[in-house]
């Protein structure tokens, strides 16, 4: 059981890189700046797939582990039950922030839209004011 508390501390660990990218993301955000989401989000992916494989470790150990979790030492317990409650608190903030994050991205998309349609409707109602182009005149021999 030691092995797989070891695994769940470095799946913590994981998390909280995860949960630095998501505060990143938001600090950049807020100073409108969307580069540290996008670098963000690349380093995440590898994280991910590190979580993942830290995950099928887990899971291997608990097949090998007694069912009844009442066979373990207190403090074992208690560190298992410990670790996942922080675990479960570093996924729910960084759940929350991502959320936020989105939450503004989609507005500043929106802004931005709005921005881009004002530009559009300027620049048509610029043309109207340009002179008229000048057509060559033609030869009129004062026949109609």
């Amino acid at each position: 059981m030691e092995a797989y508390l070891d695994l769940l501390w470095q799946q913590i660990g994981k998390n909280r890189l995860i949960n630095e990218l998501a505060r990143r993301g938001r600090d950049g955000i807020a100073a409108g700046d969307i580069a540290p989401v996008i670098e963000g989000n690349a380093l995440r992916k590898q994280i991910m797939l590190q979580i993942q494989s830290l995950q099928s470790e887990m899971d291997h150990c608990l097949k090998i582990l007694p069912d009844d979790f009442d066979h373990l030492s207190s403090p074992l317990k208690d560190k298992i039950i410990a670790a996942n409650s922080e675990l479960h608190a570093i996924v729910n903030e960084t759940v929350a922030i991502d959320q936020q994050n989105q939450s503004r991205i989609r507005e500043i998309r929106t802004v931005v839209g709005e921005k881009l349609e004002d530009i559009g409707m300027g620049k048509r109602g610029l043309s109207g004011y340009r002179a008229p182009v000048q057509k060559r005149p033609k030869l009129f021999d004062g026949q109609g």
